[in-house]
């Protein structure tokens, strides 16, 4: 019995290890970098072992006294770097959402400049956890450019084609769809060429792809329009609930934002690439909505439709869970390898960082 509470009490710590590794050393959420606050496991910030025997707590807390700050804070590591990755990742959700600075909260974690600059801040990146709050759009553009970059880099070392072109939100937001035409500003044909170009870092041929990804935006909720090239399929993947007028006939909904690609994507890419294949009516291809990808929370259609352009096959896709699934995404930022000021981050969560990506 005692042993298995050991177990127990272990699990329960595991998650509160992970937060007092970054909070000790440059903890600047508070003024006590030192400090936490006890929690119902019973054990403090410097009182950090894990143990399989109550009993050797006691034999701990006298060794400990001897041990240097550097080489107690390098022992954590050693724990740390055998956590798996869910744990790891827990750890550093747990921390960011404890942050409540305001001064800190305004500090830049993540930058990238190419192909357009993305700033996040503590504050945007602690929205992510937020269950009530929906995606913020540099954060769903970043992530997009996260996951373009992995492929790029495998496909660097295998060698191998790259079929999929994505696009951010850029080239959605060029074409002004939904706004009164009062309002509409002249088309910027440069900026909307210049949504759909190659991904800089990889000299692949857009006109080859297979597919292209296309995320639409409008009033706050995400879908996904992806066109099939070989195959002359749109394919629709909306995650939030189904409108009850569109129940008799739910292409109704998509026709006008497919029309309006059908009109933009062959002019932005009549520039971009001349010559293009990417010309034809794609209004009168065969259009597929992708089923049983509806939630009630439309809050997570951002992140499901981030999701939904990583994983995409067609056959079929998986619902994570809600909390989850911004966890792995906000990590999925905070990895991210062409990130050009992680040094603004506590020593802490760059080794956290590197321990998730050499997972």
């Amino acid at each position: 019995m005692l042993f298995s509470n050991a177990q127990k009490d272990v699990k329960r710590f595991r998650y509160k290890l992970a937060s007092i590794l970054i909070y000790w050393k440059t903890n600047t959420a508070n003024n006590n970098p030192n400090h936490i606050q006890d929690d119902d496991t019973g054990y403090k910030s410097d009182d950090v072992a894990i143990l399989a025997n109550p009993n050797d707590i006691e034999e701990f807390k006298n060794k400990k006294q001897s041990l240097s700050s550097e080489t107690r804070y390098r022992s954590l590591m050693s724990v740390v770097s055998m956590m798996g990755v869910h744990e790891l990742i827990g750890g550093l959700c747990s921390y960011i959402k404890s942050i409540d600075c305001k001064e800190t909260l305004e500090k830049l974690w993540v930058q990238s400049s190419k192909p357009y600059s993305i700033r996040l801040n503590i504050n945007k990146l602690k929205q992510i956890l937020m269950e009530d709050q929906p995606i913020d759009l540099d954060c769903f553009n970043l992530s997009i450019r996260t996951f373009v970059y992995e492929d790029i880099h495998k496909a660097k070392k295998t060698r191998g084609p790259i079929s999929k072109h994505y696009m951010d939100l850029q080239f959605w937001m060029s074409t002004d769809f939904g706004r009164h035409p009062d309002f509409t500003q002249k088309l910027n044909i440069e900026q909307l060429a210049m949504s759909v170009c190659q991904w800089p870092g990889m000299n692949y041929n857009v006109l080859r792809c297979k597919s292209i990804l296309i995320p639409i935006q409008f009033y706050g909720t995400f879908i996904l329009i992806i066109l099939d090239q070989t195959t002359k399929i749109v394919y629709i993947i909306d995650p939030n609930p189904i409108n009850p007028i569109y129940e008799n006939n739910p292409y109704a909904c998509y026709v006008p934002k497919i029309s309006w690609i059908a009109k933009y994507l062959p002019k932005a890419m009549a520039k971009a690439y001349p010559g293009s294949r990417w010309n034809e009516h794609i209004d009168l291809w065969r259009h597929i909505i992708v089923p049983h990808v509806q939630i009630h929370n439309n809050k997570l259609s951002g992140y499901l439709v981030s999701l939904f352009m990583r994983t995409w096959s067609d056959n079929g896709l998986q619902l994570p869970d809600g909390y989850e699934l911004r966890k792995q995404f906000l990590a999925k930022l905070l990895v991210y390898q062409e990130n050009e000021c992680e040094n603004n981050m506590p020593e802490g969560i760059r080794e956290f960082i590197t321990c998730i990506r050499n997972k």
